[in-house]
């Protein structure tokens, strides 16, 4: 007898007394007749007295049957089995017990280790996830209400709700798509590019900005663009955007805009840019930070309207990284960084501005920055990164100390002896200097 088998049928036998009897019985482990044949023997009565009085107390005999499969779930642990033939075996349990009761399955679903390793070497991620398919498929509104009934529930599992309703019920995804954890929403909109007719596709759109927040259609279509080929005329798209009514559609839009106009050179750019409307031009700008990147010639262009419109959050949201690999003078790039405000929010821009040329001209970084007014936010932030990069990149000590004795302001100094004091512990240094 196969050992999934054995611990059912075992568990079958104690489970009579309480109304159930376990049986594999083709693919299903526990049958509604078998239970009430079997609570009929332990009651002393025929089956259809039992079914009988089965009837008024159906909440008993469905808590039985939740109590039969939590305890085969328990059994199993204790069986002697390989991680693969576990798996397996939990995934069949699983799948009729949700088939059954969702709640108690995801309850005992939520109580297991979520990946795991066979042998040493295979690594499996969430792997008793995929049982719940199903059930998800066949109950869709239903499953994603049980998801919700416990969030840590719908973060391990509605990515697998999602991929259960693309080929039925994609509508029903994008119009409850602001609902789910951000990285299900990015799976879905990677979907739209690849798994849908342009008709379809078009219609998932159009629900996704019909049913989402104004901030979160921003947030998908800039995604959608990123997943795109270059394409669409600027001057069209402007012009349907412009004339469109506020909504998701309009976003939706602008979004189409700025991904066409982000391969443009900086004249270009600018000719596009003079034409928004002063009203638009705080979403405008986001929008196309959100498309540029460090292909993109009027990557700078971008970030002043960005700082032109105020738009601080989405200024600090990754955008320095996007100047990596930039191509561009490093010495004009870190005069470009001293027209930035002096606040925290573009602080990673003017770091990543500067960076490549203090390291690679100590001796012109340092007196670039020291020809700047003293108590200067850009000098002050610029000799925090000249240490930053006398320490990881140089490992000069000396130099690195250099650059905190020239900072004035006491909070930036405090950051870089902190910053200083981090470094000494991630390498293992032998002569700790402490933070007072």
């Amino acid at each position: 007898m196969k050992p999934t088998t054995r611990i059912l049928s075992h568990l079958g036998a104690l489970a009579l007394g309480a109304g159930l009897a376990a049986a594999l019985h083709g693919t299903g482990f526990f049958s509604e007749n078998e239970a009430t044949a079997a609570e009929a023997k332990s009651l002393g009565k025929s089956a259809p007295e039992a079914a009988e009085g089965k009837k008024g107390k159906a909440l008993s005999g469905r808590e039985a049957r939740i109590d039969a499969y939590r305890a085969a779930w328990a059994a199993l642990i204790k069986e002697p089995l390989t991680m693969g033939a576990r798996i397996n075996a939990q995934v069949k349990l699983l799948r009729e017990w949700a088939a059954y009761d969702l709640d108690s399955a995801i309850e005992a679903y939520l109580g297991e280790a979520w990946d795991a390793q066979q042998d040493g070497r295979i690594f499996l991620y969430n792997p008793l996830a995929q049982a719940f398919s199903e059930a998800f498929t066949k109950q869709p509104i239903e499953s994603w209400n049980a998801l919700g009934r416990n969030l840590m529930a719908k973060q391990l599992l509605a990515q697998n709700w999602m991929f259960a309703q693309l080929d039925k019920e994609p509508n029903l995804v994008a119009s409850m798509l602001g609902e789910m954890p951000e990285s299900v929403q990015g799976d879905f909109i990677r979907a739209l590019n690849y798994q849908f007719t342009p008709s379809v596709k078009e219609e998932l759109l159009a629900t996704m900005a019909a049913k989402g927040e104004p901030g979160q259609v921003e947030k998908w279509m800039s995604h959608l663009y990123l997943e795109t080929s270059e394409g669409g005329d600027p001057q069209l798209l402007f012009e349907e955007w412009s004339k469109a009514p506020e909504g998701g559609d309009r976003i939706r839009e602008m979004a189409a805009w700025a991904h066409s106009i982000r391969r443009m050179d900086p004249e270009a750019f600018s000719a596009q840019w003079d034409k928004v409307p002063e009203a638009d031009r705080g979403q405008a700008a986001r929008l196309l930070l959100s498309q540029v990147d460090h292909r993109s010639p009027a990557l700078l262009d971008a970030i002043e309207v960005a700082v032109e419109a105020g738009e601080w959050k989405a200024l600090g949201a990754g955008v320095a990284d996007k100047l990596r690999g930039f191509e561009v003078d490093r010495t004009a790039l870190a005069e470009w960084a001293l027209g930035l405000p002096p606040r925290e929010e573009v602080r990673g821009i003017f770091n990543l501005s500067i960076s490549e040329m203090l390291l690679n001209d100590p001796v012109g970084g340092r007196q670039w920055l020291e020809a700047l007014p003293a108590g200067d936010w850009h000098r002050e932030s610029g000799f925090v990164e000249m240490m930053l990069g006398n320490l990881w990149v140089r490992g000069n000590v000396a130099e690195a100390q250099r650059a905190i004795d020239s900072i004035t302001d006491p909070r930036l100094k405090e950051e870089a002896i902190k910053a200083r004091y981090d470094w000494q512990l991630i390498t293992s240094q032998r002569d700790m200097i402490r933070v007072d």
